[in-house]
């Protein structure tokens, strides 16, 4: 169930049409926290609500990526996956540092 792409589909809420395949995950507040969400659950879509008395952001995932392709659907915004960076140890910093040094010389 993995996103295939390298992008997450901000569609609205107007042009969104359900199918069997799109999974829903989370509502969330702002589109910050979506867009973060989607990239850590490896969801590829997020339908946003301009009038609605919950949060204004769905974090969905479609596999096939059908709602963001189909020619009706205006996708209202692309954003690149957020990847965090990954927790390095003292260790191999310093070992990195260490190769890196071997390496210029």
């Amino acid at each position: 169930m993995e996103n295939q792409s390298n992008s997450i589909a901000i569609v609205s809420s107007t042009q969104f049409k359900w199918t069997a395949q799109i999974q829903y995950m989370e509502s969330l507040a702002n589109e910050e926290e979506a867009v973060r969400y989607a990239s850590e659950h490896h969801c590829n879509l997020i339908v946003k609500y301009s009038k609605r008395s919950g949060p204004p952001f769905d974090v969905m995932n479609d596999p096939n990526m059908n709602c963001a392709t189909e020619a009706s659907n205006e996708v209202v915004e692309t954003v690149p996956i957020v990847s965090e960076p990954e927790s390095i140890s003292w260790s191999k910093i310093v070992l990195r540092k260490v190769f890196g040094l071997c390496k210029t010389q």
